[in-house]
């Protein structure tokens, strides 16, 4: 039951979350007239909501019109050891050749997709809001706006780089005797080819937070190789394991640092066992430093 909830959650919660603090603001407006916050507040978020229920309704209707003709492919396609839902299952029997993994032709590449994280708009709109809240609480005027218009713009040019930057850098390959990853921040990750036993999806979670990651589990049973798969779908997972002839567990079940260590020894680096404790010291440290650089009174 949590675990469908979560994904259900996972699925939903971009638009469901912004419908809510959408009501919440829309109640405060109502208890407080004379607020002129909450009513932009509360059109923000709500029209936030209602953009993600539009893009919901536009990705069930294209699901629809292409199951009837997936339905005929679904008759022994599939790749080796694959769980996957029905809309990724559609994307991978549209795939010919993972029917005979030997039709692969080497070396491959996979490159991540915009489609498979959160939209950039909500990014975007999220900045937005930012930028017109201390507008709006702080009565800027004048040159004033200056300073939050330059941070959103800063942000937003940022934002738009870091991007870009990813999902034109990174791919996923498998060469003749090496497979791994190309990042597009740091160096060339690879492993040997003869080593991999099989290809693990897992959505680690921490905190109130989760990292799907992509794992290359060696014939020993341990991690060779794990790293964050964001933009990668069970599509490109499957196709990824079927060029390396392995299995692929594609399920992206939710679980825990603690417990996909004891799973998969080495999945898991220290930044995600202990992140609870870091974020908690983090915290401490920021608001030590706000209380020092505070204004006192009499100075």
């Amino acid at each position: 039951m949590v675990g469908r909830i979560r994904s259900a959650w996972k699925r939903y919660g971009y638009f469901l979350l912004p419908l809510a603090v959408g009501c919440v603001t829309g109640l405060l407006w109502i208890g407080s007239p004379a607020n002129k916050q909450y009513p932009l507040l509360t059109f923000v978020f709500l029209g936030m909501g209602a953009i993600g229920i539009a893009v919901e309704l536009f990705r069930l209707g294209r699901a629809t019109g292409l199951r009837q003709p997936a339905d005929d492919l679904t008759l022994g396609a599939s790749s080796p050891g694959l769980t996957a839902s029905s809309p990724d299952a559609e994307a991978l029997l549209q795939a010919e050749h993972l029917r005979h993994p030997e039709t692969i032709s080497l070396p491959l590449t996979i490159k991540p997709s915009p489609r498979n994280v959160v939209p950039l708009w909500m990014g975007l709109v999220a900045i937005v809001g930012l930028t017109i809240y201390p507008i709006i609480q702080f009565r800027l005027t004048g040159a004033a706006l200056l300073i939050p218009g330059a941070f959103a713009g800063g942000l937003a040019v940022l934002t738009l780089w870091f991007r870009r930057r990813y999902f034109s850098g990174t791919s996923l390959f498998v060469e003749q005797r090496e497979a791994g990853i190309i990042p597009a921040f740091g160096r060339r990750k690879a492993v040997s080819t003869a080593g991999i036993r099989n290809v693990a999806l897992r959505d680690v979670s921490y905190g109130k937070g989760g990292v799907h990651k992509l794992i290359l589990v060696g014939n020993d049973g341990r991690a060779l190789l794990a790293f964050n798969a964001e933009g990668f779908s069970v599509a490109d997972a499957a196709l990824y394991a079927a060029a390396l002839r392995v299995p692929v567990d594609a399920t992206w079940q939710p679980v825990t640092a603690s417990k996909l260590r004891r799973e998969i020894p080495g999945a898991v680096t220290p930044v995600y066992r202990y992140a609870m404790a870091a974020s908690i010291l983090l915290a401490t440290v920021l608001f030590i430093v706000i209380l020092v650089l505070s204004p006192r009174a009499g100075h």
